[in-house]
């Protein structure tokens, strides 16, 4: 008898409920129906009665529904959808859509059209550069510049030898990634690009400029003969030139004694800030490769430094 009036009690409330508001069963969904990288559409069904509705964005949830609830954006019953603008690249947000609405009884209500994440389309990658290469490895590491949200984009790599042919193709959610087995002396090309999964299909961004990838150009011999530092290093493939950097310190007071022509292996240093050199002492070098490309120069970096005295070459690296 108990169970048989709190079922009664339960279908008499939701037929007033259903009286008063004119509320229905049917599912509201809020959907990304399109985007760019600083914008996105969402749609949403017509709700029946409704008089306007009211829509919100936010990092969060909870923060678009108090944007929503607010009505800082309203639109007229008539439309159902909304364009959100002026919004980061390769970032995910939360669209809220809620609406007013007349009942059976003439009364007007608020109800929820629902939510959806919502992710904006990436921009070019910027910041592609060598971290290092390890010669005695054969491996290269390289980075690049984060974009978007964390956990929400992802990043395609490809790197090709200077005739560009593929070598390597990679996916990551991280901004660095790695390719060994390399060819010391040589010179490899590196292109990065962002995506997004929206609604099951990935949507990329631009591919970044083209990056270059190169040893640091080794020391073959280094020696004092007659007061004169004489330096020979391994040419590199497709480099615009060297930096010859000399110290008598190995961490400290490095000088740029000659920058140097990509078809040029060697180099005879008369002084060092003004001081001739002996073969009582010891140097340390380390040369720089460089590709230029248009206005911007890559370098090897250092990754090596190399100890002189009285011909011995002895090398470490950071």
């Amino acid at each position: 008898m108990k169970k048989s009036m709190k079922g009664f009690i339960a279908i008499f409330v939701m037929a007033m409920a259903f009286y008063v508001t004119g509320i229905t069963s049917v599912a509201a969904t809020v959907t990304q129906a399109a985007q760019d990288k600083n914008s996105v559409t969402i749609t949403w069904p017509a709700q029946d009665s409704a008089i306007e509705y009211y829509v919100g964005i936010g990092a969060d949830m909870q923060t678009a529904r108090t944007q929503a609830e607010s009505k800082a954006i309203t639109l007229p019953a008539t439309t159902t959808s909304y364009t959100f603008s002026g919004l980061t690249e390769g970032t995910s947000y939360y669209a809220y859509v809620r609406y007013k609405y007349v009942s059976r009884s003439n009364r007007t209500y608020e109800g929820s059209v629902g939510y959806e994440e919502i992710t904006t389309v990436p921009g070019k990658v910027t910041g592609v550069n060598q971290s290092k290469w390890w010669y005695y490895a054969k491996s290269v590491a390289f980075k690049w510049n984060a974009q978007g949200s964390v956990g929400t984009t992802r990043y395609e790599y490809v790197v090709r030898d200077n005739k560009n042919k593929v070598l390597k193709t990679d996916d990551t959610s991280s901004s660095e990634g790695r390719f060994s087995s390399v060819k010391n002396n040589k010179l490899y090309k590196l292109q990065v690009r962002a995506y997004v999964t929206i609604n099951g299909q990935k949507i990329y961004g631009e591919w970044s400029d083209t990056a270059y990838l190169f040893t640091q150009p080794m020391v073959k011999k280094a020696y004092v003969s007659g007061n004169k530092l004489k330096i020979s290093w391994e040419k590199i493939d497709g480099m615009t030139g060297y930096d010859v950097y000399v110290s008598t310190k190995e961490k400290t007071g490095y000088k740029k004694v000659k920058s140097l022509s990509k078809s040029k292996g060697s180099l005879t240093v008369s002084k060092l800030k003004g001081k001739k050199f002996s073969k009582k002492k010891k140097y340390f070098i380390y040369i720089v490769g460089k590709k230029k490309v248009g206005k911007i120069t890559y370098t090897s970096g250092r990754h090596y430094t190399y100890e002189v005295k009285q011909k011995k070459l002895n090398w470490t690296f950071d």
